[in-house]
Formats: C-alpha cells, sequence, structure tokens
C-alpha cells in the first residue's frame, strides 16, 4: 500500500507542475504560430505562382497551355513542400 501511496503522490506532483505546464503551453503556442505562419506564406506564394502565370499568357511567345498549367502547379507544388520543409525543422 506504501508503495501506491508514493506512485500516486509522485504522478499527482509530476502532472500538477505548473512549470511543466507553462513550458508545455509555450511550446504549444509556437507551433500554432509556425503553422498559421506557414499556411499564409503558402497562400500567398501560390497566388504569386498564379498569377506569374497568368501574365505569362499575355506574353508574345506562347506556349501550350497544358505545358503552362503543368509548370505552374508544379512550382505551386515545390513552394508549399520547402515551406512546410522549413515548418518542420523550425
Amino acid at each position: 500500500m506504501d508503495l501506491l501511496t508514493k506512485w500516486f503522490n509522485s504522478t499527482k506532483q509530476y502532472l500538477l507542475d505548473a512549470d511543466r505546464w507553462a513550458h508545455i503551453g509555450v511550446a504549444t503556442l509556437k507551433i500554432c504560430i509556425i503553422l498559421i505562419i506557414g499556411a499564409v506564406v503558402v497562400r500567398i506564394a501560390r497566388a504569386v505562382v498564379r498569377n506569374a502565370f497568368r501574365m505569362g499568357s499575355r506574353s508574345p511567345i506562347q506556349i501550350s497551355e497544358r505545358r503552362t498549367v503543368t509548370v505552374a502547379k508544379l512550382l505551386e507544388n515545390i513552394v508549399a513542400y520547402v515551406v512546410m520543409f522549413i515548418m518542420l525543422i523550425a
């Protein structure tokens, strides 16, 4: 019974430690901020790529539409993967 009481008290002390929960809260907040900033950067970058290829359609040199759409989608995905990789490292 003494062992069970010791285990219960140590577990209670571990779970109710204010510093531990403050550290967990700060870490969670940092993760949320990184995810939000990453999502915003991906959206802005995708919009920039779409606008760049939309303007490219007015250029005197015409490239096939399918090829333009493919390259635009490829660049959007590259930007998304690079930003996600940076978010993972941060």
